[in-house]
């Protein structure tokens, strides 16, 4: 099962051919929940109390994308049994901060981006990045995102195909 998300000792996963309604999985140490997408209501399992609000709170930060990872999984459930289709996984290989919160960022494939985090931070787990010391121990994580001390990411392909440029003055 692929995993799209692993913060603060949680991993968030989501099967090829699940049932229905869309859903994510969330597990912590033995704890195993099933979460719709839509509703964020708990399907199966359960969780630690903190748990379940920092899973809640990273699936409305992430809930397009779950919408479009969900519709896309049940898409090729009922389509086509063998998954020939497949989007391409973007890797972030470099990642420097300009200043304040705009960063450089270099994708596996060569594109170079500027981009300007700002507008993503600032309530809950994305709270401390609002302190420019803090937003500069950004790191590259294993998967090819970006990532805090904290547990905060983000997908690289979000930062690929979502989050616009932005123009630089030279």
């Amino acid at each position: 099962m692929p995993q799209v998300s692993r913060f603060f000792g949680i991993v968030i996963k989501m099967y090829y051919n699940d049932h229905q309604p869309p859903h994510f999985h969330a597990e912590y140490n033995e704890f195993i929940a099933e979460i719709g997408i839509d509703t964020f209501e708990v399907l199966q399992g359960e969780l630690p109390r903190r748990v379940m609000g920092l899973v809640l709170e990273w699936a409305a930060i992430h809930r397009e994308e779950l919408r479009e990872t969900g519709t896309v999984l049940v898409f090729m459930s009922q389509s086509n049994p063998l998954p020939h289709w497949s989007r391409p996984m973007h890797r972030v290989t470099a990642i420097h901060v300009v200043s304040g919160f705009v960063v450089e960022i270099l994708f596996s494939d060569g594109l170079r981006k500027v981009i300007d985090l700002e507008p993503y931070l600032g309530t809950g787990v994305a709270a401390p990045l609002l302190d420019e010391g803090y937003f500069r121990e950004v790191r590259i994580e294993s998967g090819g995102g970006i990532a805090w001390p904290n547990g905060f990411d983000f997908c690289p392909n979000y930062l690929y195909e979502h989050v616009p440029a932005r123009e630089i003055m030279l």
